[in-house]
């Protein structure tokens, strides 16, 4: 089962996640976008391993920069990681989250209109069959 932990507390996670995600993003033409060595983030686990990341800035509104997940690890993973920044943006008064999934197709600009959330890229809520909308639980 996946859980989410802090990334500012395990930053040696953060730094092996992150340099996934850099040579996946070479290995697929998209453009990495960082460093983001000054944004808070979160990392999914699964079995002790890590396996997602979101990295994200705080403000009236939550932006998550960066929200990946490894090959191979659960299908629920982004989702788990949306679930905990939003309820953290919830939970200090933030209007809206920003998401940017970047997939092997690259930016594909989709906004969701169930709370006003704008999603760049593959939402992992609604683009997968059977999924439930996950603005719907805030």
């Amino acid at each position: 089962m996946v859980s989410i932990v802090g990334g500012e507390n395990n930053p040696d996670l953060k730094k092996e996640l992150m340099e996934d995600y850099r040579m996946h993003c070479e290995s697929e033409g998209i453009s990495y976008g960082g460093p983001y060595d000054d944004a808070d983030s979160v990392i999914a686990k699964d079995d002790g391993k890590a396996v997602g990341i979101a990295v994200y800035k705080t403000g009236s509104e939550f932006r998550i920069i960066l929200l990946h997940a490894v090959e191979g690890a659960p299908e629920d993973t982004e989702e788990r990681l949306i679930r905990s920044v939003s309820a953290m943006a919830a939970n200090k008064g933030s209007y809206g989250i920003t998401v940017n999934s970047i997939d092997s197709g690259g930016r594909n600009f989709v906004t969701c209109d169930r709370l006003g959330f704008e999603f760049a890229g593959a939402c992992p809520c609604c683009q997968r069959p059977g999924m439930v909308c996950m603005a719907k639980k805030f």
